[in-house]
């Protein structure tokens, strides 16, 4: 028999098809005489009764206080609004889905005696420029279907002055004349980790690499506009996005800006990866592409991969964020003739391997690195060492196992494939780590060294044994010393 139900026709489909809901629309103003950004938003519910938001997140640059720079909060009547400081969350009452006006201020609040954490990861906002997070900025809503297609917001700006300049990272070519429009699902990786930057006297220039727009944001007479610095991302960050065989990225921005006095602490540069970019501070820019700004640049650069598209839990596994981080951008740094096998081996024995073999911090146990993180010094450094010597012992480890047909590479791209499949926010765990890596040596192993070297803190114990010929070892008072032979470079490929 033949089926008598009748199909609806396409046409009857597209009529009956709604229009994506544009439930969030913020209007920034900018206040410079009082150190604030203004913030207007209008949301049409999408759900009865209440919504609940959620402002920063303490955990980005560990600033526990960051509530503080939320002010002014008001919902016009008749709706209503409830702050919950310990959650950071904001319960905002509507009898009915009409659109709720509610209003804030982000203000500075760094403290008067403060350091360049604060600096790269709390609001800047002064009488003639301003930098700013998304995360910052923006309310997160806690939509029971957070992660809804339909569902859209948009970002505005009133009144943008004319003399001053204005950066939007997740619009890079919009300079606050233009309506920003994305949805809602795409907040936790689009407005939350932007970034927005404001000066009168900041320049923005953009050239092209892999046929892709790379903007640089700086000061004037930066070395970020330099034909040096062109040449070197040509190399560098080309041969970052072959190593992860990741072409997906439609731009690629990087801001250096100095820090601003007072500063209590001073450290020479501080940067973060960000959503297709990062953003650096420093003391003093000599206006010329140096060993020290390199190496800065290229772990920047990493981020856009470890750190974004492949991440673990920062509380439990900044050796992997960081440490990892490091070594594949030496690895990329020697493949692309930045560094030869000379420069290599410095870095490893003088910032590595002589300052964790000698820290008498060096065997504490995983679980208290963080606690320390963000505070500039040793204990600051400790993720960074042990993570980029286990990347080093594993990469090692899986060369002389496969007879040098696999790498690390070939590990982190099994990684990058896992978490692609899983949702934007997935993160990978010690298990996921361990059985990704058991693809290349035997699980035993892998077990037994993460247990020791990673999470107990045992130090490595580099041999001939363990390394491959073209990197050799020897001991004076207890630090391991590595030399490599000039075919360095060749070990570096893929």
């Amino acid at each position: 028999m033949k089926n008598t139900i009748k199909k609806p026709s396409r046409d009857k489909k597209r009529i009956n098809k709604k229009a994506p809901l544009l439930a969030l629309k913020y209007k920034l103003t900018w206040l410079p005489s009082s150190h604030e950004l203004r913030v207007d938003l209008i949301y049409t519910p999408v759900q009865p009764g209440s919504t609940v938001f959620k402002y920063g997140e303490p955990d980005f640059g560990g600033q526990k206080d960051i509530l503080t720079s939320l002010k002014n909060i008001q919902v016009d009547a008749p709706d209503s609004f409830k702050l919950n400081e310990a959650t950071r969350t904001i319960t905002v009452c509507h009898a009915e889905n009409k659109p709720v006006h509610i209003h804030y201020s982000v203000i500075d609040t760094r403290p008067r005696n403060h350091g360049p954490m604060e600096q790269l990861f709390r609001p800047i906002l002064t009488d003639n420029e301003f930098s700013i997070h998304g995360i910052n900025l923006f309310l997160q809503p806690l939509f029971k279907k957070m992660l809804n297609k339909d569902v859209l917001q948009s970002v505005s700006w009133e009144k943008w002055p004319e003399n001053i300049t204005l950066f939007q990272s997740v619009d890079p070519q919009n300079r606050g004349d233009t309506l920003i429009t994305a949805p809602v699902d795409k907040f936790v990786n689009g407005l939350r980790v932007s970034v927005m930057i404001a000066a009168a006297d900041l320049q923005i220039q953009c050239f092209p690499v892999d046929n892709i727009p790379v903007y640089a944001i700086a000061k004037k007479d930066s070395v970020l506009h330099t034909t040096a610095f062109q040449a070197y991302m040509s190399g560098y960050f080309s041969s970052a996005r072959k190593f992860w065989n990741n072409y997906v990225d439609h731009y690629y921005f990087i801001i250096l800006l100095p820090f601003l006095p007072p500063l209590d602490k001073t450290e020479n540069i501080g940067g973060m990866g960000l959503q297709n970019g990062h953003l650096s501070k420093y003391m003093s820019d000599d206006k010329s592409l140096s060993n020290f700004f390199i190496k800065h640049f290229s772990h920047e650069i990493v981020h856009n991969w470890i750190g974004l598209k492949v991440y673990m839990d920062m509380h439990a596994h900044s050796w992997f964020n960081e440490g990892f981080t490091d070594y594949i951008s030496w690895y990329i740094l020697v493949r692309e003739a930045f560094w030869d096998a000379e420069n290599f081996v410095e870095n490893f024995n003088k910032n590595i391997l002589k300052p964790h073999y000698n820290s008498i911090n060096k065997n504490i146990h995983n679980s208290k690195i963080i606690d320390k993180f963000w505070n500039p010094g040793e204990d600051n450094s400790l993720p960074y060492q042990r993570g980029a010597l286990f990347a080093f012992y594993l990469d090692n480890q899986i060369r002389l196992k496969s007879s040098n047909k696999k790498n690390i590479r070939n590990l982190l791209l099994s990684i990058q494939q896992f978490s692609k499949n899983k949702n934007e926010n997935f993160k990978l765990t010690q298990n996921d780590f361990i059985r990704l890596t058991a693809q290349f040596l035997p699980e035993k192993q892998v077990k037994k060294d993460f247990t020791q070297y990673i999470i107990n803190g045992d130090s490595i114990v580099f041999s001939s044994d363990n390394l491959c010929p073209v990197f050799q070892v020897h001991y004076q008072n207890n630090i391991p010393v590595i030399t490599a032979g000039k075919k360095l470079k060749n070990f570096y490929q893929f």
